[in-house]
């Protein structure tokens, strides 16, 4: 089980996440990379797109916008995952709890299916499953356990591969104009 506690830190907000003797923090004005365990490779944005329901992916970290998200703390632990290249959530394609549900940017609306929880794993405390808050034991998934660029980011059934466990590393490139 795991506690969250929040920590004003001269007017930085700061999320700890503790889970048995293993913690993690974040900073909600940060951006991080979101790189996958079994690839070593970051979400992307497909093609660099701002339009709504571009397609989220893998691709080899280059520290690029397009590959930059910020956690947005949502309800009852909850986090929106916002893109710094578009200004999009993740969002779970239609709402949908299928396997293979594709994962894409959208506008962002306060839906379910844009809500996320991080579940630190005892597979390897510094990795997470991303785990959308709408379905239940539903994890993101890079498709076919593939280490090919661009291969799909989607929802599956919950199995503790290394396809389904993340890691966030802080991002160098945090500046944001808007």
């Amino acid at each position: 089980m795991s506690l969250i506690k929040f920590y004003s830190l001269s007017f930085v907000f700061v999320m700890v996440f503790c889970v048995s003797t293993s913690s993690f923090a974040f900073e909600t004005d940060a951006f991080y990379k979101i790189i996958a365990k079994h690839s070593n490779k970051c979400a992307e944005i497909k093609n660099m797109s701002k339009e709504t329901r571009a397609n989220i992916q893998q691709g080899t970290c280059n520290g690029m916008d397009y590959q930059l998200f910020k956690l947005h703390p949502e309800s009852n632990g909850t986090f929106s995952i916002w893109s710094k290249h578009s200004f999009k959530v993740l969002d779970a394609d239609g709402g949908s709890c299928d396997d293979r549900t594709n994962i894409q940017q959208f506008y962002y609306h306060r839906g379910s299916n844009q809500k996320f929880s991080l579940e630190p794993t005892p597979v390897d405390p510094n990795y997470f499953l991303i785990k959308p808050t709408h379905c239940y034991n539903k994890c993101l998934d890079v498709k076919g356990i593939s280490t090919e660029e661009g291969a799909n980011i989607q929802i599956h059934d919950c199995h503790y591969g290394e396809n389904q466990l993340w890691r966030l590393e802080k991002s160098e490139n945090n500046f944001n104009p808007k």
